[in-house]
């Protein structure tokens, strides 16, 4: 009865999957897993049910930063192409040159 009901038998092992699903679900979307901190899976119907809301950017800079988290799962991570070594986020052009206008001005640099 419970089987029919998709109960969880193993906690872990369904944060794991559903992280999984989250993480294919992006590079399937984005042919990448470069996801910024930030990002959050939206409400769409492009997305799984299961992972609509999801932390996903939090959750693998989380997963980066404890290696030692889901290490039974490593190589399933390593075959989809999920990178564990940190990195910074690149901040888009258009941004930075924004930045450097404003940083500019207010300290009087004249570089714009």
């Amino acid at each position: 009865m419970l089987q029919e009901h998709n109960f969880v038998w193993n906690y872990n092992e369904f944060c794991f999957y559903r992280l999984y699903l989250a993480l294919a679900s992006y590079k399937k979307v984005n042919n990448h897993l470069e996801i910024p901190s930030k990002f959050v899976i939206p409400s769409s119907e492009m997305w799984p049910k299961i992972v609509r809301g999801y932390k996903l950017g939090f959750l693998a800079e989380k997963l980066r930063n404890d290696d030692k988290k889901f290490v039974e799962y490593r190589s399933m991570l390593d075959n989809l192409g999920f990178d564990f070594s940190k990195y910074k986020e690149v901040i888009p052009p258009e941004h930075a040159l924004e930045a450097i206008k404003v940083f500019s001005y207010f300290t009087n640099f004249g570089l714009y």
